[in-house]
């Protein structure tokens, strides 16, 4: 199996495990400057269609945008066994093979505080665990009512389904983010509501 069809399969299992439909993806791709639709992110899933260089190591920005939470290169690059063991025979070439591990993680991690940092000052969501101590719970108990309410996993996600959904001009970024301000005030309070009911 090729490394394509490895962070393909990834990128797909992660995408399906939170209900992020291919636009999505295709969506945050053109955020960071690409110009992927929905046809093009199939076609990366399946392996018919290669990553170029650039597009690899912008996916980790690509999928935490579209799923709402960290996803780095060694995610996207673990084999079936959970381990980069496939992976890293795959990438075995000259010059290759003697890459740290460790250096990977490391990157992947700086990708995603750079992404988190751009979602913040775009009036992106807060992080889990910010929200989950905001309410006074755990980040696991927080991921569950979330769930339970709206079957996601994040909030952001869900309060962009719905602004989606209501009539406001989208192309006006003030009255977008009043709207989205809106929209976080009431899901917490919606969350608060449904943690008391459930003794949290």
């Amino acid at each position: 199996m090729s490394v394509g069809r490895i962070v393909g399969q990834n990128m797909r299992s992660l995408r399906e495990a939170r209900a992020v439909v291919l636009a999505d993806v295709a969506r945050a791709a053109r955020a960071v400057g690409l110009s992927w639709d929905a046809s093009a992110v199939s076609r990366i899933e399946t392996g018919a269609r290669q990553l170029t260089l650039d597009e690899f190591l912008t996916l980790p920005r690509i999928m935490t945008a579209a799923l709402c939470e960290p996803t780095t290169l060694v995610t996207l690059l673990a084999d079936g066994t959970g381990s980069l063991s496939e992976t890293w025979a795959l990438l075995a070439e000259p010059g290759v093979a003697h890459l740290a591990v460790e250096a990977i993680p490391d990157l992947a991690r700086k990708a995603v505080e750079c992404s988190k940092r751009a979602a913040e000052t775009q009036g992106g969501d807060t992080d889990l665990y910010d929200r989950a101590a905001e309410l006074g719970v755990t980040p696991e108990a927080l991921s569950d009512a979330m769930t339970e309410l709206w079957d996601v996993r994040s909030l952001r996600a869900e309060r962009e389904r719905r602004l989606r959904e209501s009539d406001t001009d989208l192309s006006q970024p003030t009255r977008a983010r009043t709207a989205r301000g809106h929209l976080t005030r009431q899901l917490m309070a919606e969350l608060r509501h449904h943690l008391a009911e459930n003794g949290q």
